[in-house]
């Protein structure tokens, strides 16, 4: 215990996934009282406008849950500034998903219990990681009618309407939205 908070074990620039010749990879938060068993994990996806950021940008989240006895990961996901395009993002987040799914008993996950929390653009590819029914429409390489197993979206202020009249919002979020579909 320091200064009133509870220690939590941190280990980062782990790889999940290589996509389109990027690593990507995800720091993970453990609680320090950690015994193994089946704990809910909570994967952290950060904002940015999808051009920019990384998983250290939610670090306190993740800290501030894995103090509170969650498993936590923050993940990487390609970026519109490096010329990447919907839906590769969304492929990615369901990425991280699948590698934690399949890693479960080594990290100490019950599977069925998956959160996706994102702020921002991470919010939006989290929900439409997490409510898709079929995440080869997604990512083609993945099995027709392959479902996420998410059981919990948080979404803090993610886009949800891309149906604005585009003559009511400023030019530079109009862009940002162009640049990502």
């Amino acid at each position: 215990q320091l200064n009133g908070y509870k220690q939590v074990v941190i280990t980062d620039g782990q790889t999940f996934a290589e996509r389109g010749g990027q690593t990507l990879q995800f720091d993970l938060y453990l609680p320090a009282d950690f015994a193994a068993g089946n704990k809910p994990l909570v994967i952290l996806v950060h904002g940015g406008s999808w051009r920019s950021g990384d998983r250290t940008h939610v670090l306190e989240w993740a800290y501030d849950l894995a103090a509170n006895g969650y498993i936590a990961a923050t993940v990487d996901y390609r970026l519109t500034k490096d010329g990447i395009v919907f839906p590769a993002p969304v492929s990615d987040v369901l990425a991280a998903v699948r590698y934690f799914r399949e890693q479960a008993v080594t990290y100490g996950i019950d599977p069925a219990r998956v959160c996706l929390f994102g702020v921002s653009a991470g919010a939006h590819l989290a929900m439409l990681a997490g409510l898709t029914t079929d995440g080869s429409v997604f990512d083609p390489d993945r099995p027709v009618g392959e479902l996420p197993g998410i059981t919990c979206i948080v979404d803090l202020f993610g886009p949800t309407d891309f149906t604005v009249d585009p003559s009511s919002v400023d030019v530079d979020q109009l862009r940002r939205v162009e640049r990502f579909l």
